[in-house]
């Protein structure tokens, strides 16, 4: 009994520990394959926006390159036996994984940013200086708020740096 009393108090004081506190904001990631008007587009041409305040803010945005590799080649070869098995895998040309083989964004990789980052809706026709087309609006739903923001994606042309923030 002494111990059931125990474990019982332990969890109602690490839950009165949570009450009250916000969640941080957690990274979006979204697969290539949720983003068909950005395949194909070079990773360093990609950009993304949030509208605040009647004005668009660039924000960061990172892209992971993915790709298949066998597990064999992983390991440098270096393990006994030589696998069939194929895995899909971040990509890092200074790794055993070698670069993507495929440099654009593609269906594999991930877009990742901070939901933190979201902003407003748009519902106007002037979009930022330095992009090329049309965007990919993302809505962020908050089940813990109940309220949408939203992310812009868009090609650019080059004069933006994709890490701005």
């Amino acid at each position: 009994m002494l111990k059931y009393n125990l474990t019982l108090l332990c969890i109602m004081w690490f839950s009165l520990q949570l009450i009250g506190q916000t969640r941080e904001a957690p990274p979006v990631i979204l697969k290539g394959e949720k983003l068909p008007d950005l395949l194909d587009v070079p990773v360093d041409k990609l950009a993304g926006f949030r509208f605040e305040q009647n004005a668009w803010v660039q924000i960061p945005i990172q892209i992971d390159e993915m790709d298949w590799r066998l597990a064999y080649d992983l390991y440098n070869q270096e393990i006994n036996n030589n696998f069939e098995i194929e895995m899909l895998v971040y990509t890092d040309p200074y790794k055993y994984t070698g670069p993507d083989e495929n440099t654009r964004f593609d269906s594999n990789d991930e877009l990742v940013f901070m939901a933190k980052d979201a902003g407003a809706s748009f519902t106007g026709q002037n979009w930022p200086a330095g992009v090329i087309d049309l965007p990919m609006e993302v809505r962020i739903y908050d089940p813990l708020t109940d309220q949408n923001t939203f992310v812009y994606l868009f090609q650019q042309d080059g004069s933006l740096d994709p890490a701005a923030g």
